[in-house]
């Protein structure tokens, strides 16, 4: 290793500096090798991916005179290969490259062997400290970016209309939703999408299209019914149950192994539907707490609490008295902020190893966001369809006046001149985002994940 690699007291970066490194060649001396000594070219970066997955695709390289062409990931370790899940992830079976901060000392022989690794610490043209503070000036010039691009110097007029034009994006969703199945079964599917969070709302949202509630209730005798066996029919149909089981056959969990398999067993000429793939939900950088596993229980409870009556119907009732926000929020998390049952404890404990397990169905905060996204719009559609323009009336009112839910990254970025009264709105957040998201991202130097 070079001289110039000396790491200062304290140090730590994120892991998105190494490809913004790597975007830069002036900051790497040339002459690259890859760790066991072959030399090594990167002719095409190619494609930064922004969602999950390997940090840029289709890239092209050159290592020993051999081209190849494939995908690149970022590590600071190599053993973050694995605490991230990477090895028995279908998404990254592409990889042609893996590019490390520190060399790989110890590392296992499968991985050794699956591609080149480029140790980037080798080459630094600067010493570590330089090179920081290069990073932090990138970082600085991609937030000055982020902050012009926003125009921030909108009207209260105009954050209305962009927030209002989210809105309406997620009535024609709902819209959809309606005109495939029903009102029922439409608040389930917004249940979905809202417990599924930004990582897992799109298969959750597909594993409730392919079981909705009636399905499910119907091929499920009353006497049957309990959280656990719709969590474990879900689970099974959304793939979910493959590889913890694959991980669990041991003497405490066979109980569990053999639970399982005779509800799938019983079950199954009811369900004759392909499941899905695991490859297709993402655990990555989620809090413990939202992993699909648990969101999933949280679902199942509320499905079974409502069994006999119409969760679509509650909702409504709630919503048609008209009462202040504050009070009809607080009522709607009575309603659906439930104790989950103490049966999942052994299970989920024994599968996936948690010693904090979730004791409700969702937080105040979930079923804030599940009201704000999923059910203003949904019953916003209602009223047209019922050409019921008071009640519209109601709707728009409680949107424009909802409170923030989260503080994201950019609400942050608002300026301190704005009223205090409009900030703390969540119009003015989903207008924001609204904006944020049709934006053209940043040059191609800035670009990476942020894992």
């Amino acid at each position: 290793m070079q001289a110039n690699y000396v790491e200062p007291d304290n140090f730590s970066f994120p892991e998105y500096f190494l490809s913004w490194t790597i975007q830069h060649p002036e900051l790497l001396r040339s002459g690259w090798q890859t760790w066991d000594g072959q030399p090594l070219e990167i002719l095409d970066l190619g494609q930064a991916n922004l969602d999950n997955g390997p940090d840029f695709l289709q890239a092209l390289i050159k290592v020993g005179g051999v081209l190849m062409r494939g995908d690149i990931e970022f590590h600071r370790e190599w053993q973050d290969w694995y605490r991230h899940g990477h090895d028995s992830d279908r998404r990254y079976n592409q990889v042609v490259l893996h590019i490390l901060w520190e060399a790989p000392l110890g590392i296992t022989p499968e991985l050794a062997r699956r591609f080149p690794h480029f140790i980037i610490s080798r080459y630094l043209q600067y010493p570590v400290k330089e090179w920081l503070q290069q990073m932090e000036k990138l970082q600085q010039e991609d937030q000055a970016r982020q902050e012009v691009s926003l125009h921030l110097n909108m009207s209260s007029l105009e954050f209305r209309q962009l927030a209002w034009r989210r809105f309406s994006r997620k009535c024609d969703e709902i819209r959809q939703w309606v005109n495939s199945f029903n009102w029922e079964t439409a608040v389930f599917l917004g249940l979905a999408k809202s417990l599924g969070y930004s990582k897992n709302s799109t298969p959750f949202l597909e594993l409730v299209k392919k079981m909705p509630p009636a399905k499910l209730l119907t091929a499920v005798h009353t006497l049957q019914r309990s959280p656990l066996i719709f969590w474990t029919l879900l689970a099974w149909q959304g793939g979910l149950l493959e590889r913890p089981l694959k991980n669990s056959l041991n003497s405490d969990s066979d109980l569990w192994y053999r639970f399982i398999h005779h509800v799938r067993k019983q079950f199954f000429p009811l369900f004759p539907l392909s499941r899905q793939s695991v490859v297709h939900w993402n655990f990555a950088r989620l809090r413990p707490l939202n992993n699909p596993y648990f969101r999933l229980a949280g679902y199942a409870q509320i499905l079974f609490h409502y069994q006999e009556n119409s969760l679509f119907e509650k909702l409504l009732q709630l919503f048609c008295q008209r009462k202040e926000l504050s009070c009809l929020i607080e009522e709607i998390e009575d309603s659906l902020c439930l104790p989950l049952s103490t049966e999942f404890n052994a299970i989920l404990a024994k599968f996936l190893g948690y010693q904090a397990l979730p004791r409700k169905t969702m937080g105040k905060e979930r079923c804030r966001l599940f009201i704000l996204n999923i059910l203003l719009p949904l019953f916003y559609v209602w009223s047209q369809v019922n050409k019921n323009s008071g009640f519209s009336w109601y709707l728009e009112d409680l949107f424009f006046t909802f409170p923030v839910v989260d503080h994201n990254a950019l609400l942050q970025r608002l300026p301190n001149n704005l009223d205090a009264d409009i900030r703390n709105k969540a119009y003015v957040q989903q207008a924001l985002l609204e904006y944020h998201e049709k934006q053209i991202p940043p040059p191609a130097m800035i670009i990476g994940k942020r894992n």
